[in-house]
């Protein structure tokens, strides 16, 4: 966001920044002189350079007035950042992130906000490639869960016992397990529908867009997916669901599987919205937060 300074020669820019370190935003003036200008397309043509050659990162920094430091010791840093590598982005969840996954929503669990996970549980969805996470330098700073429903209670068929002389034989368990985990894994994808859980942000990061981008991210990638219908379930966070295109539906509106293992103690409402495309859910966003 810009506005003319009074002297008419420079701008003025609304910085967002965490609420604990420098309130939520701050303003900066930006000299835009033809000179400066020049000088600043200077600057980050040698930041290219230099990342061509093997540097990471590039800082373009005010030395006055402490910024250095700022960009140093604080997680938000000032100025600008180029960098070869992702800063800040979306991906799968790893093993490594379970110790931040878990200190990320363990004050939700306490509030009643998100269901209490064991961390075997937590594993287990790493594992399965159900979580996502919004990294930033390595620090997570959002997770979600984005797992497809089926249709119907995926029915696996007994293993066959094994051959005569087979019983300890570690190959032959290890493929009906592999059978069994294949077929329920085919009959899961060709659904339709896939529930948003566990969506968390870290405290420091929220009001900021952090919720709403991990939100769009996986509506994205449900898209890919070949899900047409996405699904949360909440008790605590209705409005903002709907302020961002969910409408409340009655349970029965769920695939069969999932109105099984729901938790009649939480009683939990509803929500749910249809994807249809991409460019939809660019219009969508344009409107979030309005």
């Amino acid at each position: 966001e810009g506005a003319p300074c009074p002297e008419g020669s420079c701008v003025a820019l609304e910085l967002e920044r965490p609420a604990s370190e420098r309130g939520e935003r701050r303003t900066q003036h930006l000299y835009c002189d033809a000179q400066t200008q020049a000088h600043f397309v200077q600057l980050c043509s040698w930041s290219v350079r230099a990342l061509s050659k093997g540097v990471r990162r590039a800082h373009l920094i005010d030395p006055h007035g402490g910024q250095v430091l700022e960009e140093l010791y604080t997680s938000a840093g000032t100025g600008m950042l180029i960098a070869r590598d992702v800063y800040e982005g979306f991906r799968e969840a790893s093993v490594g992130d379970i110790p931040q996954i878990v200190e990320l929503i363990a004050p939700l669990e306490e509030q009643g906000i998100l269901t209490r996970r064991g961390r075997e549980v937590i594993e287990a969805d790493v594992e399965r490639g159900l979580f996502h996470v919004l990294e930033r330098d390595g620090q997570v700073l959002a997770c979600a869960i984005l797992k497809v429903i089926p249709d119907k209670a995926p029915v696996i068929a007994p293993a066959p016992s094994p051959p005569l002389g087979a019983a300890a034989d570690e190959n032959y368990a290890a493929a009906v397990a592999a059978a069994a985990a294949t077929a329920a894994a085919a009959e899961a994808s060709s659904s339709e529908w896939a529930e948003l859980g566990c969506l968390a942000v870290n405290a420091k990061f929220r009001k900021l867009g952090r919720g709403e981008a991990m939100l769009g991210y996986l509506q994205r990638k449900a898209l890919q997916m070949g899900v047409r219908h996405l699904f949360c379930l909440s008790t605590h966070t209705m409005q903002w669901f709907v302020e961002r295109g969910f409408k409340e539906v009655p349970l029965a509106t769920l695939p069969e599987s999932r109105i099984q293992a729901y938790n009649w103690k939480r009683n939990s409402k509803c929500f749910a919205k249809t994807l249809s495309s991409s460019r939809d859910l660019d219009a969508q966003e344009l409107f979030w937060g309005a």
